[in-house]
């Protein structure tokens, strides 16, 4: 049903979307005057910012211990069916249940790399961690930014909006990329598929 690129889609659409809410905001309190830029800015950093960080962290967490287990299981599985291959002396009735073992450990170290490239929760904590660190470091500049905004400068709050967007387009981009190179690879099994039907 495509239900992981249609997922992806939509995610990407939705956040492009809120993106496109908050700059339009943003730009147009910073021609009305300070008092709105400031009260604007703190909006975003509410309804958005902060909770963009959050989110970053918590996933990131979240896809580095589903990593470490995906490990763990797939350690397991290669010593089970190492131990059940090594056990060298057999004898009558037993050669069945080694092989069992064997079977047992493979199929686990197995599910081990299929979980992975499916939930590709290694790369997803490595990028989410990116992600958040970056808007970690725009925390560092928010007071500057109000200063500068108090000071006149609205200008500031829209660049600020648009630096920490950026941080979360990159993040959306990547998602609309991955669903074009998943649709490519889907294609081309379809019309593997196709040969196949009409051999």
């Amino acid at each position: 049903g495509k239900l992981l690129e249609t997922w992806m889609g939509k995610r990407a659409l939705a956040e492009s979307h809120r993106i496109s809410y908050f700059e339009g905001l943003i730009t147009k309190a910073a021609g009305l005057s300070t008092e709105s830029a400031l009260l604007t800015l703190e909006y975003f950093r509410r309804y958005q910012f902060d909770n963009q960080k959050a989110y970053y962290q918590r996933r990131s967490r979240e896809h580095d211990i589903s990593a470490k287990r995906t490990v763990a299981i797939g350690a397991v599985g290669a010593g089970v069916a190492t131990l059940a291959g090594a056990s060298g002396v057999v004898t009558a009735g037993q050669e069945t249940w080694l092989g069992a073992f064997t079977i047992f450990g493979s199929a686990l170290g197995a599910f081990a790399i299929g979980r992975e490239q499916m939930t590709q929760d290694r790369r997803n904590a490595e990028r989410y961690t990116r992600t958040y660190s970056s808007l970690v470091e725009l925390t560092k500049r928010l007071d500057s930014v109000r200063q500068a905004v108090s000071g006149g400068n609205t200008r500031a709050a829209v660049e600020f909006v648009k630096v920490v967007d950026e941080q979360l387009s990159t993040e959306h981009r990547q998602w609309l990329k991955e669903t074009e190179a998943t649709n490519e690879a889907i294609a081309r099994l379809d019309e593997a598929l196709k040969e196949t039907a009409n051999g």
